[in-house]
């Protein structure tokens, strides 16, 4: 009997259907109660007059084919649209000209104004439309047809001039526009000056499951020059630090920003500056937003170098070194390569890619790349890595993340009467727990950086570092219990303990947006299958291929797989809970075709393979075949969604992003990181015993 619990508290993937496939067991769904995906793509700083303009061209083609492959798309183009001054005729004869102004883009185009949309004129005090310094009559008059009714439908001020913020509404999201150079149109840029006062009053007014901001000048940024100006930075730009402030207080998600001419990628970040930091530091905070900078659109292309560097400066062998030039919370950057991002804004999560376009600084000197994270004010180590520009279509930075308040756009929590009550809530133990002997039961938990928590008998063998451009995807005990493999989703694979490394997929054998999600290991050890978010199976070692779902379109991601007790057959889950079963898997029942109030994040089996386990982001069970109901979380608050679960003692376990453990087992308590949640957040979970 299928036995349902499921509340609403949070999400950790996105929500779709999957497709019944001739010859595998899979239920089609068609998810009801969810809003429908959007499709965004960013960039800013964009269009220069020939014959500078090799950059706008090259974006302005790339988004031309993306758009004609993603119809429905929106563009949200970050200011500073045209150069120098941002007047009418830059935009007509600059932006106008190539895909950027193509008519149907134009009319799917939000924006928000640069400082090159006020003439380059910074200087502070009340503004008057039409006056020198305060005039965007250029970028309002070209935008008008899409950007007026945005103001007017959102502004208590009316479609003015002055004004330059707005929001809608996209799908789950909740989009919010505002002027960085509110110098010009405000009070002042603080909490209490008419951007301030609207952004709290539009807040209160639109709460929604994910939130994204998006204004011109980026708060946090690595150290930036340009062939034409000296570097600044990192991270010196506190102006819009109350709308920062405003945004987190109510679980905002996204800011997206330009004017530095780069890619970065940056982790959840506060406002607030650490003790002792210098102003504008900022700090990384769970609780806080991720942000894109994007002002790769085709203007003037950046170099990362020292603060202060002079422009045109050669960097040194080996390139200029990370201390100076890296900014807190920094994840990944890229400098000297023009590019569009890629957005999909599901309900409760979202997915990015940044897309080169194939231009950018052609001194590989001068293009430059930081993989490696920095999360903490510690002076980082290492160098900026001269690169090269990388052809069109090269997917150069890739990931997914969840929204604070994931589900909140489904009809609220729902139990049947087969409910129970949870028996553990979260506890904690020292973060870095790793005096496990081996001679028991525990557990593992892994960070999206690759740093392993051991709890009980679980011993620690190591942490994996994920490569360059990934994260941490998944853990996978050994049969033995005395060594895991730990997964990142580019596909590399480490192993420690008495885990052996029996191969791992090329980079170029994955697809454009496709990405490995887990790692199966076979009831030997001596082989496992990997799997990639489009259902591919990998199989190495002595692991054999069944059948996957490559060759079949999917509506949802593939996020995880286990294999059956004998080890010639394996499952697939999808997002929406629809299963795939391959070889001498048992088809037991799934959720495809269900509405669901939280999306399914994880497929667990039975010890025995007589049943399994989907549990979902909202720490909601359905329990299948054998599978005995022990309890959940649903209907009750989470602080972060439920990311993994694991068979343990009689029962099962669930791990939450901060590491929190949910216990439904008459085993004593290991411990968990509820109460100090790791810097990264929690991706996997696997027990020992």
């Amino acid at each position: 009997m299928r036995r349902r619990v499921t509340g609403l508290a949070a999400t950790i993937a996105f929500v779709a259907s999957l497709l019944a496939v001739a010859g595998v067991d899979a239920a089609p769904s068609a998810q009801a109660g969810t809003a429908p995906d959007q499709v965004v793509f960013v960039a800013g700083d964009i269009a220069r007059a020939a014959p500078n303009d090799a950059g706008t061209q090259a974006t302005g083609a790339l988004l031309r084919q993306q758009m004609a492959q993603n119809p429905g798309a929106r563009v949200l183009m970050l200011g500073d649209g045209a150069y120098a001054s941002g007047t009418l005729s830059q935009y007509q004869t600059e932006y106008q000209t190539t895909g950027w102004g193509d008519p149907a883009t134009l009319a799917a185009t939000f924006p928000v104004p640069g400082n090159h949309d006020y003439g380059q004129n910074e200087a502070k005090g009340p503004c008057t439309p039409g006056t020198a310094g305060c005039d965007t009559s250029g970028f309002r008059t070209f935008f008008g047809s899409s950007l007026d009714p945005l103001v007017t439908a959102s502004s208590p001020d009316g479609n003015t001039e002055a004004t330059g913020w707005w929001s809608t509404t996209l799908g789950a999201w909740h989009l919010v526009g505002l002027n960085w150079s509110c110098e010009k149109d405000s009070t002042g840029c603080g909490a209490n000056g008419r951007q301030g006062t609207w952004l709290a009053n539009d807040l209160a007014k639109n709460p929604a499951p994910c939130t994204l901001a998006l204004w011109h000048g980026a708060p946090f940024f690595s150290a930036n020059g340009s062939d034409a100006e000296a570097a600044r930075g990192p991270s010196v730009d506190p102006k819009t630090d109350a709308y920062w402030k405003q945004l987190q207080g109510v679980g905002a998600d996204v800011v997206l920003a330009g004017h530095q001419h780069q890619y970065e990628r940056f982790d959840h970040m506060s406002a607030v500056d650490p003790s002792g930091a210098a102003k504008g530091t900022g700090q990384v905070d769970a609780a806080g937003m991720r942000e894109f900078v994007v002002g790769t659109g085709g203007g003037d292309p950046g170099v990362f170098e020292p603060s202060g560097t002079a422009a045109g400066t050669s960097p040194p062998a080996g390139g200029w070194p990370l201390a100076g030039v890296q900014a807190v919370g920094s994840q990944f950057a890229l400098a000297g390569n023009f590019g569009v991002l890629k957005m999909v804004l599901h309900d409760g999560s979202y997915d990015w890619q940044f897309i080169s376009a194939g231009a950018g600084n052609s001194n590989p000197d001068t293009v430059g790349e930081i993989t490696t994270a920095r999360e903490t004010s510690s002076v980082p180590a290492g160098s900026v890595t001269p690169t090269t520009v990388a052809a069109t279509g090269t997917v150069l930075d890739s990931g997914s993340d969840t929204c604070h308040h994931a589900g909140s756009s489904t009809t609220g929590p729902t139990t049947s009467a087969t409910s129970a009550t949870p028996t553990t809530a979260p506890a904690t133990t020292p973060p870095t727990s790793s005096t496990g002997d081996g001679s028991g039961p525990g557990y593992w938990m892994a960070g999206s950086d690759g740093n392993v928590y051991s709890f009980g008998a679980a011993r620690n063998f190591g942490n994996a570092a994920a490569t360059a451009g990934a994260q941490t995807v998944n853990l996978a005990a050994t049969p033995s219990g005395d060594g895991y493999w730990v997964l990142d989703s580019g596909g590399n694979v480490s192993a420690f303990g008495d885990a052996t490394l029996h191969g791992q997929p090329r980079p170029a054998v994955l697809s454009p947006g496709e990405t490995v999600t887990s790692l199966s290991p076979t009831p030997t050890g001596a082989g496992y299958w990997i799997f990639t978010s489009r259902g591919r199976a990998m199989p190495f070692g002595d692991a054999a291929f069944y059948g996957d779902m490559s060759g079949t379109h999917l509506n949802g991601a593939v996020l995880g797989s286990i294999p059956t007790p004998a080890g010639h057959g394996y499952y697939m889950v999808a997002s929406d809970g629809g299963i795939f079963a391959f070889g001498d898997a048992q088809f037991k029942g799934s959720m495809g075709g269900q509405r669901l109030n939280a999306p399914v994040q994880s497929l667990v089996p039975t010890r025995d393979g007589r049943g399994y386990w989907l549990v979902a982001s909202d720490g909601g069970i359905f329990a299948f075949g054998a599978a005995p109901f022990q309890g959940s979380m649903g209907g009750h608050h989470l602080n972060r969604p439920v990311v993994g679960m694991v068979p343990f003692a009689d029962g099962y376990l669930m791990v939450g992003a901060d590491g929190g453990i949910f216990d439904f087992s008459a085993a004593n308590f290991l411990g968990s990181l509820g109460a100090s949640p790791p810097a990264h957040p929690v991706v996997s979970v696997a027990a020992r015993g």
